[in-house]
């Protein structure tokens, strides 16, 4: 073998070390579930792909249908969220659409109504090279599961309560042991209960909610020893990144409150919710 060949193939290791050093978490081979959000003029389309069930499960739901957006934003039809989200220029609050609608938690989020996820670079990204191509190969021996909806906003509660936990929960949430209590101090009635909806339908599980006579500034999350740890805690801390996060001795390893006072409410204009609801 030359010179040349041997300091290209060292020069060519280098490169792969490197590169494996730098992006080890994109080349993980992990059996999570991977969850992608669609928002376009079409509607919105929640998709949970799952090793565990071995199944894609898709809910398109129609351009017509009302969707609350949060932070003052209030109720829309769903095929136009995308576009006022974009002028505002607030993507941020797509993923808060999801969960506050759904109870979905999203790994990623895209805007284009032909978004093809077998040729899709921010799915790529976020999920990992190795996943990604996992996907690729075996998602022809997955069952497929396609579903529509382009009925009122009541009945899609109520169609919510039925297929979320079953079809769209996140497997990664439903391993774990978090057992959380959800205190409304807001004011407002069923507070708590439209947090607890939510997280529910995402996978986690709500052992109580009550009200809470105490003021509280915005939101707090109040957690024990073991449940820093969890996945199901740093999904709570990204979801209300408002909340001061404080330990708790007293609770048990894996318990978690959460505080909602009127600060909070009004900053995700729940008012707004309500009235159309009601």
């Amino acid at each position: 073998m030359t010179k040349n060949k041997i300091y290209i193939l060292v020069i060519v290791g280098v490169i792969l070390i490197i590169f494996g050093c730098v992006y080890r978490e994109k080349l993980r081979l992990t059996n999570n579930d991977f969850r992608v959000g669609i928002v376009s003029q079409n509607g919105i389309v929640i998709k949970s792909i799952s090793k565990d069930r071995n199944m894609i499960n898709t809910l398109q739901v129609g351009s017509e249908v009302p969707v609350w957006i949060p932070r003052g934003m209030g109720w829309y039809n769903a095929g136009k969220i995308a576009k006022l989200l974009g002028q505002e220029n607030k993507p941020e609050l797509l993923s808060e659409v999801l969960f506050y609608n759904f109870g979905f938690v999203p790994d990623v989020v895209l805007t284009n109504q032909n978004a093809n996820l077998f040729f899709n670079w921010q799915v790529c990204q976020k999920w990992g090279w190795l996943n990604y191509l996992g996907f690729w190969i075996t998602s022809g021996q997955m069952m497929v599961k396609e579903e529509e909806y382009n009925q009122n906003i009541d009945d899609l509660t109520v169609y919510m309560g039925k297929v979320a936990s079953r079809d769209f929960a996140d497997n990664r949430l439903l391993r774990e042991d978090l057992r959380i209590s959800i205190f409304n101090a807001s004011g407002l009635s069923g507070m708590a209960s439209f947090i607890a909806r939510n997280l529910q339908w995402s996978g986690l599980t709500v052992v109580g909610i009550d009200n809470y006579p105490d003021s509280i500034a915005k939101c707090k999350i109040v957690f024990g020893t073991k449940a820093a740890s969890s996945y199901g805690f740093e999904m709570l801390k990204n979801r209300f990144p408002e909340c001061e996060n404080s330990q708790n001795d007293k609770l048990g390893e894996m318990e978690v409150e959460l505080y909602f006072g009127d600060s909070f409410a009004q900053m995700l204009n729940y008012q707004s919710y309500i009235q159309i609801k009601n």
